[in-house]
């Protein structure tokens, strides 16, 4: 039988799962999309910044953001934008595709923080 591929709502609460679980760790989802409003049958803008990451941590005092991407999913211009201005100001950014692969970055950002 074959496995079902994650989502990327699977792999965020993994995420955050396991972030919240170490010490000196914590992890938040960010959500940019709008509201749902019935009374306009659609979502209403929402404020937050465009581009912002899905999951914001701080990881033992480093800025760590992911951006959750399942399937063919690719990271928009304002996701790239985003990515670069971490980067910039010293912070880690990554796309994760697999809890899999969230927990080899994760383990080698533990692992280098130890240094």
């Amino acid at each position: 039988m074959l496995n079902k591929p994650e989502t990327a709502n699977q792999i965020t609460a993994n995420i955050i799962r396991v972030v919240n679980m170490q010490p000196k760790c914590v992890a938040a989802r960010i959500n940019v999309v709008g509201i749902f409003d019935a009374k306009i049958g659609g979502h209403r803008k929402s404020n937050a910044t465009k581009g912002v990451e899905d999951v914001v941590c701080c990881i033992r005092g480093m800025y760590v953001g992911f951006e959750v991407k399942a399937g063919s999913d690719k990271q928009s211009e304002d996701q790239k934008k985003r990515e670069f201005e971490i980067k910039r100001a010293g912070g880690q950014y990554y796309i994760i595709r697999s809890t899999d692969e969230f927990l080899k970055v994760f383990t080698q950002i533990l692992n280098e923080s130890k240094k």
